[in-house]
C-alpha cells in the first residue's frame, strides 16, 4: 500500500485542507483513526458487529460536522468525543454489556482474523480466565468511569483528552479513574487476580 500523501501532516493541518475543500484529506485522518476508533467500540461494547456500525456512525457524523468544527479545538479528542456520545447512547439503549469476551476477536483488535496460537495451552487458558475476569468488572463499572476506564487503559488518553471529551473538569476524569481503578481491584482481589 502506498502512503498516503498528508501521513506527515497533523491532524489539525488536516482539518484545515478538508475545510478548504480538499475532501481526500478526509480520507487521510480516516486512514488515521479507523483501527483505533473501532476497537474503543469493540472494548467499549464488546460486540464487533455492533463496533463496526458505531465506527461507521462516528466517522459519518465527523466528516458531517468537519465543516462547522471549532478549529480552537484538537481532531482527536473531539473525534473520540463523537465516538463516547455513541456508546453513551448505546449504554443507555441496552443496559448491559455482554456477558463474555466470546464476541470479541482474538487479538483484542477489530479485524485481521484469531491471533496465533499460543505455544502454552495452559497460560492461553489462565490469560482467557483472567481477561473474563477483568471484562466482568469492566462491566460493572458505572457508565461514567467505564467511559474513563476504556479511554485511558486502553487508549491511552490523557487525562486532559478524557475531559475535553467527556466535557468535565480534569480532576472530575482523574476521581472517576481513581475509584474505577479501586472498584477494579477490589473485583480482581475478590476473584483471586492479582
Amino acid at each position: 500500500m502506498a502512503p498516503s500523501p498528508h501521513e506527515n501532516e497533523s491532524d489539525e493541518d488536516l482539518v484545515g485542507r478538508f475545510r478548504a475543500g480538499d475532501r481526500k484529506s478526509f480520507d487521510s485522518l480516516l486512514a488515521r483513526y479507523a483501527r483505533p476508533i473501532l476497537n474503543f467500540f469493540v472494548r467499549a461494547l464488546g460486540r464487533v458487529g455492533r463496533a463496526e456500525e458505531l465506527s461507521q456512525e462516528a466517522f459519518v457524523t465527523a466528516f458531517q460536522r468537519l465543516p462547522t468544527f471549532d478549529a480552537t479545538r484538537r481532531f482527536r479528542p473531539w473525534l473520540y468525543g463523537i465516538a463516547t456520545n455513541l456508546v453513551r447512547n448505546e449504554w443507555r439503549a441496552v443496559k448491559k454489556l455482554p456477558r463474555s469476551i466470546e464476541d470479541l476477536p482474538q487479538d483484542g483488535g477489530g479485524g485481521g482474523g484469531p491471533a496465533a496460537p499460543a505455544a502454552d495451552p495452559q497460560k492461553a487458558a489462565a490469560d482467557h480466565e483472567v481477561a473474563e475476569i477483568i471484562w466482568q468488572g469492566v462491566r460493572e463499572l458505572s457508565d461514567e468511569q467505564r467511559a474513563v476506564f476504556v479511554l485511558r487503559m486502553y487508549h491511552g488518553l490523557s487525562y486532559a483528552e478524557i475531559a475535553e471529551i467527556l466535557e468535565c473538569p480534569e480532576g472530575t476524569a482523574k476521581s472517576r479513574m481513581h475509584f474505577a481503578a479501586e472498584a477494579m481491584r477490589k473485583h480482581l482481589r475478590a476473584r483471586g487476580v492479582s
